[in-house]
C-alpha cells in the first residue's frame, strides 16, 4: 500500500513537469499570487512598526483645564435633575402660540383664496380677470406661509427618534 502511495506522489510530480516543461506560464499562475501575499505581508509589517501609540499624557496635558461646552444639553440638564420641568413650559407655549399663529393666518388666506376663485368663476371680464390674479397671489402667499412654517425650527426639548421612526 506504501508502494502505491509513493508512487502516485512521484506520478503526480512527474505531471507537474510534464506541464511546466509543456506550458511555463503555468507557473506563474503560482508564482504571482504568492508573490503579491509576499509583497502585501512585509508592506503590512513596515507600516505598522511606523505606527505610533499613543502613550499617556504629558505634564502639560495632565495640568490643562478641561471645559464642558456650552450646549443645549449641559445647560438643561441642571433643570432636569432638579426636576425644574416649568423651565420648559413657558418656551413650548411660545412655540406652540406661534403654530396657532400660522393656523389663524392660513385660514384668513384660504378664505381669500376661495374669494378670488369663486370671483375668477365671473362671467364679467374684469372681475374674472381681478379674481385669476387675485387667486395667484392668495395660494402664492399661502406658499410662502407654509414655507415659513416648515423653515421655523423648534428646539425648545429636542427628542431622539428611533431608526424605525424615520424610515
Amino acid at each position: 500500500m506504501a508502494t502505491t502511495g509513493s508512487s502516485m506522489i512521484s506520478q503526480l510530480f512527474g505531471a507537474f513537469l510534464t506541464n511546466l516543461h509543456s506550458n511555463p506560464l503555468f507557473l506563474l499562475s503560482f508564482i504571482v499570487p504568492v508573490g503579491l501575499l509576499m509583497v502585501t505581508s512585509m508592506a503590512i509589517r513596515r507600516s505598522s512598526r511606523k505606527t505610533k501609540i499613543d502613550g499617556p499624557p504629558t505634564l502639560e496635558q495632565k495640568r490643562e483645564k478641561f471645559i464642558i461646552p456650552k450646549d443645549f444639553f449641559n445647560r438643561e440638564v441642571e433643570k432636569v435633575q432638579v426636576d425644574d420641568y416649568n423651565y420648559f413650559l413657558k418656551p413650548i407655549s411660545r412655540e406652540f402660540t406661534s403654530l396657532r399663529e400660522f393656523h389663524e393666518r392660513f385660514k384668513i388666506m384660504e378664505k381669500q383664496y376661495r374669494k378670488y376663485s369663486s370671483m375668477a368663476q365671473s362671467n364679467s371680464k374684469k372681475k374674472k380677470k381681478r379674481g385669476l390674479e387675485g387667486r395667484k397671489t392668495a395660494f402664492n402667499d399661502i406658499l410662502n406661509l407654509y414655507n415659513k412654517l416648515r423653515s421655523s425650527k423648534f428646539n425648545v426639548v429636542e427628542f431622539e427618534q428611533s431608526e424605525e421612526r424615520i424610515l
